[in-house]
This record gives structure tokens, C-alpha cells and sequence, in this order.
């Protein structure tokens, strides 16, 4: 179960062009998106909804008003693009897109559940408060458990770092002693030197 998330969008998108949007989905994550697309002569607008793999997770075709769903498999970022493909090629005219994304506790449908267990408005209230809290405590253990993977990144890229600055210090001493060297036998044989 992921925490929940709402995110709302609307833009406009030219005729013949393509506008797209990445967004965040955690493991086993419900997204439900709600689109509203206006509709313009000889145009249509195409959805494609892929992971960073670019596997294809929903495409939906000539839409105008609806919805698509899908499961994310891994803690991974998604892609929402919106293609305006036709005839009519005047940049003067575009499409208005308005956009729901819901994740988590937010994409589940409560007041099916709430007919199906023949539960009261109050009882529906609360079945959702008790999902929406283990959705933020779902959500903070994944954080943290990011946090310690980042942390730990963190810690070996300092020790790499502080090695690297050890090492640059003696080579830059063994470089000068070397130099220095070479220096004192230069002007010893050009004898300016003693």
C-alpha cells in the first residue's frame, strides 16, 4: 500500500505535438488516472503511459473523457504523454488537457466497499481513515528505509572521497620532493649551487 497522493494538472497542448509528464509510483502502487481532453476538428489525442523501461502500461486511444489504471511492479518512475495527431495543422488551436493522478489509498473506489460491506457513512469514514494511516505509515518506513540506502551512499562516496585527498596530498609531496630533487642536481652541475 503506497501513501496517498492526489496530483491535478491542466495545460494546453498544440495540435500535432506531444506533451508528457513523469511522475512517481511506489512498489505495488494503484494509480488511477482522470483525464478531459476538448476535442478540435480533424484532430485526435493519443495517451501512452510507460515505466522507465518503456514498457507500455496503458494507451488509450482518440480520447476525449475517461480513465486508466494500472498496477506499478516496482518502486519506479512513470510517463503520462499526451499526442495530438490529425489533419489540421494551424498552432493557433490546442487541446486543453485536465489531469488526476490518484496513488495509493486516494485510486481505491471506498464507496463500493462501502456496499458491498453494507457499511454507514461514519463506519466508511473511518475504514478509510484506518487505510489512510497505515498508507503514512507504510510511507515512512519506505522512506526510511531510502534514507539509510542514500545514507550509506553517502558514507562510502565520503570515505572514497577522503582516500582520493589522502592520496593527492602525498603524490603532490612525492611530486615536489621529486622536483626538488631534480632542481638541487640541475644547479649543482650548472655549479650555482654547492
Amino acid at each position: 500500500m503506497a501513501a496517498v497522493a492526489v496530483d491535478a494538472i491542466m495545460f494546453n497542448l498544440p495540435v500535432s505535438l506531444v506533451k508528457c509528464i513523469k511522475n512517481e509510483g511506489g512498489k505495488g502502487a494503484l494509480v488511477v488516472g482522470v483525464y478531459n481532453v476538448t476535442q478540435i476538428d480533424g484532430q485526435q489525442v493519443d495517451i501512452l503511459v510507460t515505466d522507465s523501461k518503456r514498457h507500455v502500461l496503458a494507451s488509450p486511444k482518440n480520447v476525449e473523457k475517461g480513465r486508466f489504471t494500472f498496477v506499478t511492479e516496482t518502486e519506479d518512475l512513470f510517463e503520462v504523454c499526451f499526442t495530438s495527431r490529425g489533419r489540421v495543422f494551424n498552432r493557433d488551436v490546442s487541446h486543453t488537457v485536465e489531469m488526476i493522478l490518484k496513488r495509493g489509498v486516494e485510486a481505491r473506489s471506498h464507496d463500493e466497499l462501502a456496499k458491498a460491506e453494507k457499511l454507514k457513512p461514519l463506519e466508511k469514514d473511518i475504514v478509510y481513515a484506518e487505510q489512510l494511516a497505515e498508507s503514512v505509515v507504510h510511507e515512512f518506513g519506505r522512506m526510511k528505509a531510502r534514507e539509510e540506502v542514500l545514507s550509506d551512499t553517502n558514507e562510502s562516496t565520503l570515505n572514497r572521497v577522503l582516500y582520493l585527498g589522502i592520496f593527492n596530498v602525498i603524490w603532490l609531496v612525492f611530486t615536489t620532493a621529486c622536483q626538488l630533487k631534480y632542481l638541487h642536481s640541475y644547479f649543482k652541475a650548472k655549479r650555482l649551487v654547492e
